[in-house]
């Protein structure tokens, strides 16, 4: 019996043995390659399938897909499937070991955008699908394994064909259990190399399916992002064209808590990566290192912490196109980012950084909205922020230093408070050359900075929504010239501004001192240069705002103005020098007054003095303003007498003394004008030349002494549209000497103390010719003022009146003769008077006699007239 049950298991024995390693292969082989071509668009090819039925083992070697057009799609060298038949007995399909070598995916993504993998797979009747997803049997997996395997990938969907392969895949899938995947303990583990250099290695275990709930790590390394750029470069304006890039971390994923999903342990490294645009080549960004070291991610709760990020020579060109826009908008601001921005506020994020660092870095700034090209150098960038929290309550510490240009030097220090938004900190620019500025100032004026530092010094302080800045400013060589026949402007050798105050839409100033200031300045056909040296698109109304300015005391030392008049036949010159003025309480605060005071030299001998008080928030409103000039050369003065009377100065003294209010728009001014010694020189000999009888007018005024003592006034409304005060001052002048000449009386008398109107004329009684003791009088200072000038002449007529005298005389209108020797014994009784007065003869003289109407007058009037020889 025993024997005989030997020799059946032997024969079933021979018979499994028989069917397993034989019979088997045979039947699967083409049941697969059957099952393939059913379920897929694809052809399979095996070269060889192996079963071991002792083993349990199913081996299958050399395995291809192949698509229609017959290209390898799925291919492997060795498959190998190890399973428990006995977990069949209890429903559970139970695979103790899948391995496959050398396995090859071919990934495409078509131009119609759709996988080829999915487009293969042929597509069940969802009836059949659900039944056999409802008849699911208990699957257990102790291990999978892949080695040496590979995926290469091309993208149609984009104009240039994008390829990317994955070399030597390693992966490992153990403990799998889809009934119970808890207790499983599921544990993955991926490398892979990458073709254009790099390797990725992922290590996971999933702990649970339903939540999700997994924990592990990753590490990526990049050795070159240019290549992976390529498949995105379609969507940006610029591209990588190097770098590489090192990331690990650890990291815990459980969907069913927020908090408990956490990144940490993060490392993130960069390497000379460069960015360029696209278009241009022009470089746009290059970081030779950015280094991310240690790290906590709280990603669902909005929860960062980092231990310490590193910057190191980031280089980074700026560029203001000719539309305005900055060119790092379009390259990394999307047009939604407004959008997002409105969302995010709505959002708290929980955010802390242990230090920042920025080193060795620069940044190249270029402006091409301008007319001329503005560039901006910031090199040996080094910044360092410790402590960037959102937390209550931190406080961060920073600083900074940078050059500028080369010779600036910036540097700033301080604290600052997310949370509470404050910041408060020192800081310090020395030696900014002003000159490459330029474009900006010549976008509103003619005028070009030649050369100029500025240092600044100060602290800053941001609390309640309130910005502050206090300061020490330093202007040291300024030179200002005009773009327009490159003539130096200004200069300046140093210039102090002491604690500047900016505080919101206010500015105090507490002192300016100004030293060795030199302006250049002229009138010509276009007018004032100073004010032509705004452009006029720039020109505009005075408007109303709050910004309110209060400068508590400015003071110029030792400056000097050159002006230069060139509207008249021949240029005037002038030069202002040692000039010392000060000013106290500039301000536009209404209700305050400004005080200035200026002394300065004029030429080589003449001095000046201004005095003022004004409202710098409306000087028409009330203000008060005294000049002073004294021995001013009238020589100087020739051009202007040349040009307006047609005659030169050739020597003599000027001395003014003006004094001028300003009362609600309206202008009061006297001019106190005194000249001393005057000589004129040649005529102008030109055809429209004007003639003024300057001469005559300096005859009749000159004392003695030669002084010529007048008082001019003006009046004028300063809202009047086109008001100047140069013209006005101009038509009384002219005005004052036209009088003169055809009303010498007028400024004769005054200058001599006298009546002018008295002096006019000699009145008698009718009929008679005795001058009365009161007409001696009047005659007497008549005499006065012809004796003390040798050049004049007076002459007057004997008058009678042909109906009154007649009536006194008791004669007839016939007794003509009678009347005329009345008119000749006035005449001659006068000009006796005047001889004995100790005037000369030479300067009397009598004219024809005259014929009047006196009408209801009680005198008859004989009138006196100056000549001038």
């Amino acid at each position: 019996m025993f024997q005989k049950t030997l020799k059946i298991a032997a024969v079933a024995f021979v018979l499994y043995a028989f069917v397993g390693f034989l019979l088997l292969p045979l039947f699967l082989k083409p049941q697969l390659i059957t099952v393939v071509k059913n379920s897929t668009y694809t052809t399979m090819t095996i070269e060889h399938l192996y079963c071991n039925p002792f083993s349990f083992e199913i081996e299958l070697h050399k395995v291809k897909l192949l698509n229609k057009q017959h290209k390898k799609v799925v291919a492997f060298e060795k498959l190998l499937l190890n399973y428990d038949p006995s977990a069949l007995l209890f429903g559970v399909i139970q695979l103790q070991n899948i391995s496959i070598e050398r396995p090859f995916v071919s990934i495409l993504y078509t131009k119609n955008k759709k996988i080829n993998l999915l487009s293969l797979i042929k597509q069940s009747e969802s009836g059949e699908r659900q039944s056999q997803e409802s008849q699911l049997a208990r699957i257990v997996i102790e291990r999978i394994a892949i080695s040496n395997g590979s995926v290469a990938f091309k993208d149609f969907t984009q104009s240039e064909t994008f390829e990317f392969d994955f070399e030597n895949i390693d992966f490992t899938l153990s403990d799998i259990d889809t009934k119970d995947i808890k207790r499983s303990n599921v544990s993955l583990e991926l490398k892979t190399q990458l073709k254009s250099g790099g390797t990725i290695e992922w290590k996971t275990s999933l702990v649970s399916l339903n939540p999700l709930i997994s924990k592990g790590s990753v590490a990526l390394n990049l050795d070159n992002l240019s290549t992976l750029w390529k498949y995105v470069k379609q969507d940006f304006p610029y591209e990588v064209t190097q770098g590489n890039l090192l990331f690990s971390s650890e990291y815990q994923l459980n969907l069913n808590e927020l908090n408990a999903t956490v990144i940490k342990d993060v490392v993130l490294r960069v390497d000379d990566i460069h960015l360029r645009d696209k278009k241009s080549k022009e470089k746009i960004f290059s970081l030779k290192t950015f280094d991310l070291v240690g790290g906590r991610i709280e990603p669902l709760s909005l929860d960062i912490d980092l231990n310490k990020v590193t910057l190191d020579r980031l280089s980074l060109n700026v560029q203001r196109q000719k539309n305005k826009s900055i060119n790092l908008q379009n390259y990394f601001l999307s047009q939604n980012d407004e959008h997002n921005r409105s969302e995010k506020k709505s959002t708290r994020l929980k955010f802390h950084l242990g230090e920042f660092k920025l080193t060795q870095s620069d940044i190249k700034f270029r402006d091409d909205s301008l007319a001329s090209t503005m560039l901006l150098s910031i090199d040996k960038l080094n910044c360092s922020i410790e402590n960037i929290t959102t937390a209550k309550s931190e406080v961060g510490q920073y600083n900074l230093k940078m050059n500028i240009n080369q010779d600036g030097r910036f540097y700033t220090e301080g604290s600052f408070s997310l949370s509470s938004e404050e910041q408060k900190g020192v800081f310090h620019l020395k030696n900014l050359s002003l000159k490459p500025y330029n474009p900006y100032l010549q976008e509103s004026t003619w005028m070009a900075i030649q050369d100029g530092l500025l240092s600044l010094k100060g602290k800053s302080e941001y609390k309640n929504k309130i910005f502050k800045v206090g300061s020490d400013l330093e202007l040291e060589n300024l030179r200002i010239d005009e773009t327009k026949g490159n003539r130096e402007l200004v200069r300046v050798k140093h210039m102090a501004l002491n604690a500047i105050e900016l505080k919101q839409e206010k500015l105090s100033i507490k002192r300016i001192v100004v030293e060795k200031f030199h302006l250049n300045s002229r009138m010509d056909k276009h007018g004032f240069s100073l004010l032509n040296l705004i452009k006029k698109s720039q020109k505009s109304e005075k408007k109303d705002g709050k910004f309110i300015y209060a400068i508590k005391r400015v003071e110029i030392k030792d400056a000097q103005c050159r002006f230069t008049d060139r509207t008249l036949k021949k240029p005037f010159k002038v030069v202002l020098h040692n000039i010392d003025a000060t000013v106290k309480n500039l301000t536009n605060k209404k209700g305050k007054y400004t005080v200035v005071k200026v002394k300065n030299e004029i030429d080589k001998y003449a001095s000046a003095r201004i005095d003022a008080t004004i409202s710098s928030y409306d000087p028409g409103i009330d203000s008060r303003l005294k000049v002073t000039v004294q021995r001013y050369n009238l020589h100087s003065l020739s051009p202007y007498s040349y040009t307006y009377a047609g005659e030169k100065i050739t020597s003599g003294e000027l001395y003014l003394n003006l004094n001028y209010t300003t009362t609600h728009e309206k202008l009061k001014g006297t001019n106190n004008i005194v000249l001393k010694n005057s000589v004129l020189g040649e005529k102008s000999k030109e055809k429209d030349a004007p003639d003024v009888p300057l001469d005559a007018a300096l005859l009749l005024l000159e004392d003695s002494d030669g002084v010529v003592d007048i008082d001019v006034s003006i009046d004028g409304d300063l809202s009047e549209p086109g008001f100047a005060y140069s013209s006005l001052f101009t038509k009384i002048i002219s005005d004052t000497v036209t009088k003169v000449i055809y009303s010498p009386f007028t400024f004769i008398g005054k200058s001599l103390g006298m009546n002018s109107e008295e002096l006019e004329y000699i009145s008698f009684e009718f009929g008679k010719s005795i001058i009365s003791d009161e007409e001696q009088q009047e005659l007497k200072k008549v005499a006065k003022i012809i004796r003390e000038k040798k050049n004049l002449s007076i002459e007057f007529a004997g008058v009678y009146d042909p109906k009154k005298d007649i009536v006194v005389t008791q004669g007839s209108n016939k007794d003509k003769e009678t009347l005329e020797q009345l008119a000749e014994a006035r005449a001659k009784n006068v000009k006796n008077f005047l001889l004995n007065e100790g005037v000369l003869e030479h300067q009397i003289i009598i004219l024809k006699d005259k014929k009047v109407d006196t009408g209801s007058d009680k005198t008859i009037k004989e009138y006196i007239h100056i000549v001038i020889k």
